[in-house]
């Protein structure tokens, strides 16, 4: 367990270095905050969502993960604003990835 966390440890220190060479490089941003919310940060996880979803807002990984992360924090409502028109109605369908419980953390309920 120690050395899968010195291996998280290491990856985000990895990722704040590629943002401090490249701030705009979307893919940076999203796997930090992968690596952040594996370790629980997820409000620190929220933020480089967003990041990487200002830079590339076409790109579906970072709106993916926005929106789990925001399901696991108890924001539910702004979850849902995030999912395409018509899509509301699904929130409790297990197939979405955006149904509560679900986490990029592996850390969220079942």
């Amino acid at each position: 367990m120690l050395e899968d966390k010195e291996q998280l440890d290491e990856a985000i220190d990895h990722f704040r270095k590629a943002i401090e060479f490249d701030p705009t490089h979307a893919p940076a941003h999203n796997n930090l905050a992968l690596a952040l919310s594996r370790k629980g940060q997820m409000e620190e996880a929220i933020g480089y969502f967003r990041e990487a979803i200002k830079f590339y807002p076409k790109a579906a990984a970072p709106l993916f993960n926005l929106g789990n992360a925001l399901m696991y924090t108890n924001q539910k409502d702004e979850a849902i604003r995030l999912l395409p028109p018509g899509d509301q109605t699904r929130t409790e369908d297990r197939r979405n990835p955006l149904q509560p419980g679900r986490c990029p953390s592996g850390q969220g309920p079942e």
